[in-house]
C-alpha cells in the first residue's frame, strides 16, 4: 500500500494559536523550578502524568486518589475511558462511541482521558451521546484544507514546523466555546474528570491537564487555556509548531514548550501511582472498576511503500514508533487493571478493515472507518479483554 504524509495522519486534528501560541518573550522555565511551576491563577490545572497528584482527586483527599464521585442509589462500577492519538484514525473512536450509543449499552464514564486526536474527542465523549453528532462531523466531515496549511519547503527550513494550521483555529473556536466549557465545569463539580495529556518538551515528561478544573476555575483565561492545551496535545513536532504556556514559579513568570502528548504516551488512564482498588473500596456504592481503552490505530503494521527520501522515510519512522508505543501502552494499562482487580476492555482497528486512502486527511477513508467502528460497537464485537498478542484468543480481527 502506498501512502503519503504519515505525520499528518498521526497529527490530525492539529492546530496552533496565532501569535502568542508560537512566540514568547518569557525565559524558559529553569530545571530546578520545573516541578514548582504552576499556571497563574489556576494552581489545580495539572500534574505530572507519571506520578500521583491533584488532577485525579478532589481537594482535601489524599494524594494518589480520585474523587468520591457522585454516589448512586445502586452499585455501579467506577468507569474510566482512555482515548488514544491516531490522527485521522480517531474516526474509529467516533464511530465506536456512536454505535455504542445506538446499541443502548454505552455507560457513563467518571473519568475520560485523551491524547492527541483523542484529546479533541475526549470532551464530547465525557458529555455523552448528546454530542455524538459533533464527533461524527469532526472526524468525518472535514478535509485537509479545513485544517492545515503546508509551508513551502524553503520557508519550513527556517521555521519551527512544516505546516501551520490557522484554519483549524476557526474549527476549534466553533466547537470548544464558552457553552461547552460550562458543561464540562458542571460535570467536574459532579465529580467527573476530564484529563488531557501533553508533552513538556524541556522536561521530556507527560503532563496531565485537569480540563474540568480549569473550566470550573472562573479564571478569565480558562477557555483560552483549554484550547491551547487541546492544540498542544496534538502538535506533532516538526509537522506543527510547539505551543508555549506561561507559568509562574518562585515569584517569576516563565514559559514552557508543549507538544503532542503522544510523544510520551499514546494513551493513559491515570498516573501509575493511583491506587484504583482503594478508590473503588472507598466509594462503597460503586461496584468495582472498569478500564476502557480505545486505540485509534492498528496493532499490526501494514505493508507500505514510500519514496526513498528524507521526509517520507522520517514520517514512516514516526508512524512505526507511534504504533509500537500504542501497543506498549495497551499492555501498561492491562497491568494497571490487573493490579487493581479491574475489568479491562480495549478496542483497536482490526485486520478486517481494509479501506484505502490517498491523502493524509481523507474524508472517504474516515467515513469508512467510522462506519466500521459503528458496526463493531453495535454488534458488541469491538472489545478485547486482553492486549494484542497476549493469547491466541485476543488475535481475532
Amino acid at each position: 500500500m502506498k501512502r503519503r504524509s504519515l505525520i499528518g495522519l498521526a497529527a490530525m486534528p492539529i492546530a496552533m494559536l496565532p501569535g502568542c501560541a508560537r512566540q514568547t518573550t518569557l525565559p524558559p522555565i529553569p530545571s530546578d523550578l520545573v516541578s514548582a511551576a504552576q499556571i497563574p491563577g489556576i494552581p489545580q490545572a495539572r500534574q505530572w502524568g507519571d506520578e500521583p497528584g491533584a488532577a485525579f482527586h478532589a481537594g482535601g483527599t489524599q494524594p494518589g486518589s480520585v474523587p468520591a464521585l457522585q454516589q448512586s442509589s445502586t452499585p455501579v462500577p467506577l468507569r474510566v475511558l482512555a482515548l488514544s492519538g491516531g490522527g485521522a484514525n480517531a474516526a474509529f473512536a467516533a464511530g465506536l462511541l456512536t454505535g455504542w450509543t445506538d446499541a443502548r449499552t454505552r455507560p457513563t464514564f467518571h473519568v475520560v482521558t485523551g491524547v492527541s486526536a483523542g484529546a479533541l474527542a475526549a470532551p464530547f465523549a465525557l458529555l455523552g451521546s448528546v454530542r455524538d453528532e459533533t464527533l461524527r462531523s469532526l472526524f468525518t466531515g472535514l478535509a485537509g484544507a479545513d485544517l492545515v496549511q503546508e509551508r513551502s519547503r524553503v520557508v519550513a527550513l527556517f521555521s519551527d514546523s512544516l505546516a501551520r494550521s490557522e484554519p483549524l483555529r476557526r474549527v476549534i473556536d466553533e466547537h470548544f466555546d464558552a457553552a461547552l466549557m460550562r458543561e464540562i465545569a458542571a460535570e467536574h463539580r459532579r465529580g467527573r474528570r476530564l484529563i488531557v495529556g501533553t508533552t513538556h518538551v524541556y522536561a521530556g515528561r507527560l503532563v496531565a491537564w485537569n480540563i474540568g478544573a480549569i473550566a470550573d476555575s472562573g479564571h478569565a483565561d480558562a477557555l483560552e487555556l483549554i484550547r491551547r492545551v487541546l492544540l498542544a496535545s496534538a502538535a506533532v513536532p516538526i509537522m506543527l509548531p510547539p505551543v508555549y504556556v506561561e507559568v509562574e514559579a518562585a515569584g517569576r513568570r516563565y514559559h514552557e514548550m508543549h507538544v503532542d502528548g503522544g510523544m510520551t504516551r499514546q494513551v493513559f488512564v491515570a498516573p501509575p501511582g493511583v491506587d484504583w482498588s482503594s478508590v473503588a473500596q472507598r466509594n462503597q456504592r460503586h461496584g468495582g472498576l472498569e478500564l476502557y481503552v480505545i486505540r485509534n490505530g492498528r496493532v499490526r503494521s501494514e505493508y507500505m511503500l514510500m519514496p526513498d527520501r528524507l521526509v517520507p522515510l522520517g514520517e514512516h519512522a514516526l508512524h512505526l514508533l507511534a504504533q509500537s508505543q500504542g501497543v506498549g501502552d495497551l499492555y501498561i494499562i492491562y497491568v494497571q487493571a490487573q493490579r487493581a482487580g479491574a475489568a479491562y476492555k480495549a478496542a483497536w482497528i482490526g485486520d478486517a478493515f481494509q479501506a484505502p486512502w490517498t491523502q493524509w486527511y481523507d474524508p472517504p477513508y474516515m467515513r469508512a472507518l467510522f462506519d466500521y467502528a459503528y458496526r463493531e460497537a453495535a454488534a458488541g464485537t469491538v472489545w478485547h479483554s486482553e492486549p494484542p498478542g497476549f493469547t491466541a484468543a485476543s488475535s481475532r480481527p
